[in-house]
């Protein structure tokens, strides 16, 4: 059965969400309604001085949300340079990325860091070459870090450490055949849920779910599409790398919670989950 519907209809998982912050809602708006109400003889004057605190902190909550709006949307656009810095350094089968000029620090920015890498790496076609680690290199004094050494798969890096661009190339001369094949299989007067569903079925057929940790590969668009075997890593990776080829709009969605990642496709104005994963 093909999981292939709108994101208009919400999973469970954010209707529990939204059903919570509605409960939070409503249970703070008890609390405050009977700490009003807790005492009839309560003097006048208390209640007066209650009143006054929480409209202080609600006044304070007010300000905290729109320091906070102010601070993520700078902390984004950083956030995004610095993204598209590690993927063009990658493309360009650099071993390093120079930070310095991001002000990052150790103590505080590692966790930031960590998750732009992970981004990088899950959430990015065409860099199948990686190997999902990297370092930090910062100076000891301020503990500023200064570069992002980024890891390679063993396969495509040499014993000295630099980059091997021609294996690379050989391996994506590899992989843009395969993604060829698939999409010169569209029929003229398929329209755009044909196309994304004759992708999805292809992929499907073609991969067997792998999962084997000694398996690398498994985690790439190459390991699905080449060698025709992966986990929902690569299972995502390759439905992203074929749509996108089409001209198609990808997003990537992962859950925690599942251990799991699948595909948002943009189609008109709507955007479609398709989980290739689950479907095969």
């Amino acid at each position: 059965m093909v999981y292939f519907c709108t994101q208009d209809y919400q999973w469970l998982g954010r209707c529990i969400a939204i059903r919570t912050k509605e409960i939070l809602n409503e249970k703070r708006e008890k609390y405050i309604t009977d700490m009003f109400m807790l005492k009839k003889d309560i003097c006048f004057r208390h209640s007066r001085c209650i009143y006054i605190c929480c409209m202080l902190i609600c006044m304070l909550m007010c300000f905290s949300d729109a320091f906070g709006q102010r601070a993520s949307a700078m902390e984004k656009t950083d956030y995004e340079r610095l993204k598209t810095k590690v993927i063009q350094a990658y493309k360009n089968y650099k071993t390093e990325v120079d930070v310095s000029s991001f002000e990052l620090y150790v103590d505080s920015d590692k966790s930031t860091i960590k998750e732009i890498m992970t981004e990088v790496v899950n959430k990015t076609t065409m860099i199948f070459y990686n190997n999902h680690s990297y370092s930090l290199e910062y100076t000891g004094t301020t503990g500023k870090i200064t570069k992002i050494e980024l890891g390679y798969a063993s396969e495509y890096k040499k014993t000295n450490g630099s980059v091997k661009a021609a294996a690379i190339k050989k391996a994506a001369a590899k992989l843009n055949k395969e993604i060829n094949k698939i999409t010169s299989k569209i029929k003229p007067g398929m329209n755009s849920v044909d196309k994304a569903l004759f992708v999805h079925d292809q992929i499907a057929k073609d991969t067997s779910y792998e999962d084997k940790v000694s398996n690398n590969s498994r985690l790439t668009e190459y390991g699905v599409l080449v060698k025709h075997k992966g986990n929902c890593q690569g299972y995502s990776l390759a439905y992203a790398a074929v749509m996108e080829k089409l001209g198609f709009s990808v997003h990537f969605v992962d859950s925690e919670y599942m251990d799991h990642v699948w595909n948002q496709i943009k189609i008109g104005s709507n955007w479609y989950n398709v989980d290739v994963t689950w479907d095969d």
